[in-house]
């Protein structure tokens, strides 16, 4: 499991639906060498917290799969509002 933070401005009304949001645009960018398996995003006082359960079969390469999956995705999350930050294991 890898976590990463969103930084963006926080929508109380509409912060699940914007979660919701970019959990879509995260899969939409995801390839099957960043061995993704689940995604979750969920609303965070910084603006939003992505958890990537990734498949542990493939050791060190989980949190380059993660990285890789939040750079294809930077200039369309930039467009949302948000800056990915470097996940955490």
């Amino acid at each position: 499991m890898v976590t990463a933070l969103l930084l963006g401005a926080a929508d109380v009304d509409g912060s699940r639906k914007r979660a919701d949001l970019v959990q879509d645009l995260l899969w939409a960018h995801t390839e099957p060498a960043d061995h993704l398996e689940h995604i979750r995003v969920r609303p965070h006082w910084v603006g939003l917290e992505a958890v990537f359960l990734l498949s542990s079969a493939y050791g060190a390469a989980v949190p380059c799969g993660a990285l890789a999956l939040l750079g294809r995705a930077s200039a369309p999350l930039a467009a949302q509002g948000y800056t990915p930050m470097r996940p955490v294991e």
